[in-house]
């Protein structure tokens, strides 16, 4: 993409540049920081709607698969922007951080009534709005033997999700 906006349209490249910029996720793996910059980027752009904001302060390399990691920072994305969406307010605040080797994500989004979490899966009225990305979650915290909780306020959904020993 770079290499085209250089060679054909070279005064779309410094926008193209900021918006890859843009929030940048900082590890030591170029494909994880690809990853997790994507992800942010284009739910961004599909719910433009949504006020989001990410606080990304990993250092080190995150030892998980590209695939996994990139399946749980998917769903966890599109739960929280989807969810957010539908909401009153419409924010969607994301947190990842380390300390001693292990992986801290909290993503927090607005929800305008509380939700009902059972076996994996909200509780919606509209069976066509299930998915199975809690499922998905689920499994992948359980792979690397991390801890998944949520918890509720009034206006806000707030999962704490903490990965051990997959950061060095």
């Amino acid at each position: 993409m770079i290499k085209d906006y250089y060679l054909n349209q070279q005064d779309q490249l410094l926008p193209y540049l900021d918006i890859l910029s843009h929030h940048l996720y900082k590890t030591n793996n170029d494909s994880q920081n690809h990853i997790i910059n994507m992800l942010y980027q284009y739910f961004k752009e599909e719910y433009p709607q949504v006020h989001s904001h990410i606080d990304d302060q990993v250092l080190g390399t995150i030892t998980m698969n590209d695939s996994k990691l990139s399946s749980l920072i998917y769903n966890l994305f599109k739960n929280s922007f989807e969810a957010s969406s539908k909401t009153t307010d419409k924010n969607v605040s994301i947190s990842l951080k380390n300390k001693n080797n292990n992986l801290y994500i909290q993503i927090k989004n607005s929800i305008d009534r509380p939700v009902t979490l059972k076996e994996g899966y909200t509780s919606k009225e509209n069976k066509n709005d299930h998915g199975i990305g809690l499922t998905i979650i689920n499994e992948i915290i359980d792979e690397y033997h991390g801890i998944n909780q949520y918890q509720q306020t009034d206006q806000c959904l707030v999962n704490d999700i903490i990965l051990f020993d997959v950061i060095h």
